[in-house]
């Protein structure tokens, strides 16, 4: 047998290793690689996931401290909640207040809305007086024994009064509170709190008799 030269030892030697690299390429190299690249994508998911879980455990932090101090809130509150929105006691609360610092009052009611946690009614009043009552009217409600809110407000001039003074600056002689000046038309929304809307009809009140109103001027 020819012995090999040194030129066809080292060409030899070049192509087993060029063999074996290949070979580490194709059957390792490149499986292993689609692997890391795998692992790579898998672990920016998981990065991905680790914030999105941060920013969810941040926002249920915050909704639960959120949580707290509405139910604190309520808890303070609840002294100034009615047991229940009981519509006679909101009438005669009214009447209290406005019949004798007001000229023809009028009432009217919204219905119940249910806040879950609480329930609200809405009063809509409508009287004449004038400004010095109004301040009382209002000084009333806001230190009242029943918590209440001041929704909306309308002040205008009570135009059906001109007739009135008129009368009042012909009749010189005669006394000044037989002359009734209101000279203010006043549209007042309020809303009433209670932990219940029910009105199991308990209570006695000096303008209802066997569940009906009774006198023909209710705020009397």
């Amino acid at each position: 047998m020819k012995k090999l030269s040194k030129r066809e030892i080292i060409l030899i030697a070049c192509t087993l290793i060029g063999g074996l690299i290949a070979l580490f390429i194709i059957y390792y190299y490149m499986p292993q690689k689609d692997k890391i690249a795998q692992l790579k994508q898998e672990s920016q998911q998981l990065s991905l996931d680790i914030e999105d879980c941060k920013t969810k455990q941040m926002l249920l932090d915050a909704t639960r401290n959120e949580v707290n101090e509405y139910k604190k809130q309520i808890t303070d509150a609840d002294e100034y909640l009615m047991e229940s929105i009981d519509e006679p006691n909101i009438l005669y609360y009214l009447s209290n207040i406005i019949y004798d610092t007001s000229e023809d009052q009028s009432v009217s009611y919204s219905p119940v809305e249910d806040k879950e946690v609480y329930v609200n009614k809405d009063i809509s009043l409508s009287f004449n007086t004038s400004f010095e009552n109004l301040i009382e009217i209002l000084t009333s409600f806001e230190e009242g024994d029943i918590y209440t809110t001041l929704n909306e407000i309308s002040i205008s001039m009570n135009r059906d009064n001109n007739q009135y003074a008129m009368e009042y600056e012909q009749e010189d002689e005669q006394e000044d509170d037989e002359v009734s000046l209101s000279p203010l038309k006043v549209s007042y929304g309020i809303r009433f709190y209670a932990t219940d809307s029910t009105w199991d009809g308990a209570g006695e009140y000096e303008f209802m008799k066997g569940g009906e109103y009774t006198k023909e001027n209710i705020f009397e």
